[in-house]
């Protein structure tokens, strides 16, 4: 049976899901079930303008005394710390900094600069060699030189190192994410009997096994299509069924809990149904359980940011493809993701708050969806090939951060919410709302651009810079981009980034006594499992546009 987090006998879940209340299976704990806000809890009286209470005096007030639990392992760090524990994390700037930035980066760059065994496809030994530092020597196999004006055939990846490293790293991280989302959602997704390691275990190495499979019995004719055609490469098609295997695997805890669920009669009450109702109406007026129906809305939300990423990386597809661009097309191109991210937010935005009704994963889909969009945005710095291309794409958003978000907290804006869209939040909540989004962008931003800048050094000069020819920077005729520029102009953009957030901050600050931070840092302390949520989620997007931009070889 599928458990909940919080224990207890059968008889008493049966009788929360029956009854229905606050407390059950498939309901987030959510302490404030009506308003959405912390501060309505403290029954201070807010209107426009009004002065939120300060980010110190509400930690102070929730906090302190809590000792370290003596049985918190160092594992739980990675899924349920204690709050004394993310206490200390969060208690001064480089050490949050350090957990909720460095640490994620610094995993990410630890998985891509692992060098991969290759084979030298002049060569006629089966066995796989390191690769050497840029650049490879290809030698031609029939004489032993070099291929001179001949064209060079790319290296190929090692399948096996691929496979237990580069796709087994991926795919645990992505089963980590999946598990922290049903985490906040408390909700445990493995079967009791098994227990979480166990079966975690099991889907990871079934979905290995499926890989190699695929790879050995050609099942999708990759092999005999470049036999015929060695011209032409598939190297999309590889990068499809993997990345296609990998949500599979993720959705596959979803998939269990709603047919288990289902199979247990989680989706209708199970109380007695009165003789005469029967008799004359059957089963026709049996209701459905309201926590059934949040469950069902939290996995179309598991959907959807599922699309965002496949979106994501058919666009970077597209992008590549009509390459070169002006510096009109590179701001058209980051707009349209602008808004197409901004739709798919919206709409998990409102599920959750409005129907699933969790504080902790509304915050974490909205840094979700700003580390999706942001990651394109840093990895299309390489493609710029000029200064202006740079500065047009950071005009656009300083213009964003500086002007529209304290727009939004503006009474006018609040008026017009309520008059064209029926917006029935008060000002408090709204402000509340803009504050944890603009944290969550400025979060995503410093994720993004520190591990971009790690990746493109790690991958212009180290090993892998063959299978990763997006990063090598030929400087050829047809290829104008450049490793310094990109270096250079990204730290311009980053800088710029933080001086408008600043400016932002303070806009914030003075004009709505808005603490942004506090905020922020305020729903990490309330629910402790966001923090390794957010890292989790930041280890995932990366290396999901990682596994897109890598060049695939198996013959």
């Amino acid at each position: 049976m599928f458990t909940p987090l919080s224990t207890g006998s059968e008889r008493a879940q049966d009788r929360l899901w029956d009854r229905d209340r606050t407390v059950s299976p498939l309901r987030p704990a959510v302490r404030r079930p009506a308003p959405l806000s912390p501060r309505s809890r403290a029954g201070v009286p807010f209107s426009a303008g009004s002065t939120l209470p300060s980010a110190r005096s509400r930690r102070q007030a929730r906090r302190v005394s809590e000792v370290q639990p003596a049985d918190e392992r160092w594992t739980d760090w990675f899924f349920r710390p204690s709050r004394a524990t993310v206490e200390i994390w969060l208690a001064s700037f480089w050490k949050r900094h350090l957990v909720l930035t460095l640490l994620p980066c610094f995993a990410v760059w630890v998985w891509v600069a692992m060098p991969f065994p290759v084979n030298d496809p002049y060569k006629d030994s089966p066995l796989p060699d390191w690769p050497e530092w840029p650049d490879w020597p290809h030698k031609n196999k029939d004489n032993g030189s070099d291929t001179g004006g001949d064209e060079e055939l790319p290296l190929d990846v090692n399948f096996y190192f691929f496979l237990i490293w580069y796709f087994g790293a991926y795919l645990a991280v992505a089963l980590f994410f999946i598990t922290n989302l049903f985490s906040l959602y408390r909700l445990n997704w493995w079967p009791s009997r098994l227990g979480g390691k166990a079966t975690y275990f099991l889907m990871w190495a079934a979905t290995l096994a499926i890989g190699l499979l695929a790879h050995h019995l050609d099942l999708f004719g990759l092999h005999a299509r470049w036999r015929d055609k060695p011209d032409e490469g598939f190297d999309w098609e590889r990068k499809t069924f993997w990345v296609v295997l990998s949500f599979a695997a993720m959705h596959l805890p979803a998939v269990a809990c709603f047919s288990k669920l289902k199979r247990d009669k989680r989706h209708v009450y199970r109380h007695a149904q009165p003789v005469v109702q029967y008799t004359f109406f059957g089963s026709s007026l049996r209701r459905v359980p309201s926590s059934w129906i949040r469950f069902l809305w939290f996995m179309a939300c598991l959907a959807i940011a599922a699309i965002s990423l496949i979106v994501g990386q058919a666009y970077a597809s597209l992008f590549l493809s009509t390459l070169p661009h002006t510096s009109l097309d590179a701001g058209t191109w980051v707009w349209s993701w602008v808004i197409t991210v901004q739709l798919l937010s919206l709409i998990s935005n409102y599920i959750i708050a409005s129907k699933v009704r969790s504080r902790a994963l509304l915050f974490l889909y909205k840094l979700f969806f700003q580390l999706v969009y942001h990651v394109f945005y840093r990895n299309l710095f390489a493609r710029l090939r000029s200064p202006s291309q740079f500065a047009t794409v950071q005009l656009l958003s300083s213009i964003v951060v500086v002007i529209i978000f304290p727009f939004q907290l503006t009474p006018l804006w609040h008026r017009m919410l309520q008059f064209f869209v029926g917006y029935s939040q008060p000002w408090n909540e709204h402000a509340e709302a803009v504050a944890v989004s603009f944290y969550t962008r400025g979060l995503a931003q410093n994720i993004t651009m520190v591990g971009f800048l790690g990746w493109l050094s790690i991958l212009h000069f180290g090993r892998n810079s063959q299978i990763y020819p997006f990063f090598k920077f030929a400087q050829t005729e047809d290829d104008p981009y450049t490793f310094g520029l990109t270096l250079i102009a990204s730290c311009a953009v980053w800088s710029l980034e933080l001086i408008s957030s600043f400016v932002a901050r303070q806009i914030m600050s003075r004009g709505f006594n808005i603490d942004v931070s506090g905020i922020g840092l305020d729903e990490m302390r309330e629910y402790p499992e966001l923090v390794p949520a957010c890292g989790w989620a930041s280890v995932h997007v990366s290396m999901n546009i990682l596994m897109f931009l890598i060049k695939l070889n198996f013959r």
